[in-house]
């Protein structure tokens, strides 16, 4: 222990003999030692990450082969670094120390490192490199630090030159690329810019229709954030027929992809009417799917049918014809949770549908208020935002009377 703590660059070992000194740190990590992987990243992180760096891997690189070096060994170097680095990301026993090893990561710059670091390995370990960067840019207290360095070192470039998103890589590889873009979207639309710069647009339409749910699922939910910020990709997802793409996922018989796929087209008529015309294929899936197993689904369904109406009546008439504001005060009336998420989000759709008078004409029709009224007092829900919302739509059930 006391020669690992004390390790530096001017330390007597030979590439093959650090390399197994990295296995053996790597294996005890992996095994839960939770002290020593403490004082590893506490003492030892900078060397670590100071390792990765062209001068050293140059070096090791043109080290001889007949006393441990070359390109081989360069690889496998990098790799079980990586490999410890990605351990405490991956083990609910480090949970802890997460955040305090991504700050240290982030000030050795492990993400300018890790991209640079990728020339040297073979297409079949890029994986763990991207992992990494997948895990950090979704750790908690550094993640918009590691966003913009991923953004700065080329990392949407890198994506392209090494092919990231050709749909035979391997499964893995595939959702944490895509895990990976869709965090810098929902981080900032500072992001949008450049991830529409990388052109990935091909590579999405074919990801969207892949065998593996799990990938349908994750381009699903990169759609769902491409349009969380601002209206800015919605004709460009239109031009390359992402959005009719997002709209048959909706009928997909994977949960997930059901339900990313409500989160991207709801998102795709938050922010204006443009898209109101090409999303109305959606309404009648949308209205089944308030009726799906999964609570979040039901959820997302409901807020989407809610933005379908918040800019324009535009798709008011179709909500109508395909039963939507029945199943809407269905959702409210009997929904079984287990939270109250769908009867939340369901009231607030109903709310944006009042906005209308024909909505509220075909409402009064359906007997609303014996549905809402009680909703608006707080016996009947602890939840204070039902109540906030319930009110608001007999407010707005109200204007009639009013204007009379």
């Amino acid at each position: 222990m006391h020669f690992l703590m004390n390790v530096s660059s001017k330390s007597d070992l030979g590439p093959l003999g650090f390399i197994k000194m990295l296995t053996f740190i790597h294996d005890a990590i992996q095994n839960e030692q939770k002290e020593f992987m403490q004082k590893i990243f506490k003492n030892c992180m900078k060397l670590l990450c100071s390792m990765m760096r062209d001068n050293q891997l140059l070096s090791i690189q043109e080290w001889p082969l007949n006393c441990g070096g070359g390109t081989e060994t360069t690889q496998n170097l990098i790799i079980t670094i990586l490999k410890i680095f990605n351990i405490p990301f991956n083990q609910q026993i480090y949970d802890r120390e997460v955040d305090e090893i991504s700050a240290g990561l982030a000030k050795a710059d492990i993400i300018y490192l890790t991209l640079n670091a990728l020339k040297y390995l073979s297409t079949e370990s890029i994986p763990i490199g991207i992992t990494l960067i997948s895990r950090l840019v979704f750790s908690a207290e550094s993640s918009k630090q590691f966003a913009q360095q991923f953004v700065q070192g080329n990392g949407l470039g890198i994506i392209n030159k090494y092919a990231l998103l050709n749909h035979n890589n391997s499964p893995i590889l595939i959702v944490d690329t895509l895990s990976l873009i869709s965090q810098l979207a929902r981080i900032s639309k500072d992001f949008y810019e450049n991830i529409h710069n990388s052109n990935i647009y091909d590579e999405l339409k074919n990801l969207i229709v892949h065998q593996d749910a799990s990938i349908r699922a994750k381009v699903c939910n990169l759609i769902g954030n491409l349009c969380r910020h601002t209206g800015f990709f919605y004709e460009k997802l239109l031009k390359f027929g992402l959005i009719s793409a997002a709209i048959e996922c909706c009928r997909d018989p994977d949960r997930n992809t059901r339900k990313f796929a409500c989160f991207a087209v709801g998102n795709a008529g938050f922010h204006n009417d443009v898209l109101y015309e090409h999303l109305k294929p959606c309404v009648p899936l949308l209205v089944e799917l308030l009726r799906d197993q999964e609570e979040k689904t039901r959820a997302n369904a409901a807020g989407a049918l809610g933005n379908f109406v918040r800019n324009s009546n535009a798709l008011c008439r179709d909500l109508i014809k395909h039963g939507a504001l029945k199943q809407l005060l269905d959702v409210v009336a009997y929904d079984k949770g287990p939270s109250q998420s769908p009867r939340r989000i369901a009231l607030f759709s109903i709310g944006n549908l009042c906005v209308y008078k024909e909505c509220r004409k075909e409402f009064e029709q359906m007997m609303i208020r014996s549905i809402i009224e009680p909703f608006t007092q707080t016996a009947t829900t602890n939840d204070p935002q039902v109540v906030k919302y319930a009110a608001r739509i007999i407010q707005k059930l109200n204007m009639d009377n009013q204007q009379q």
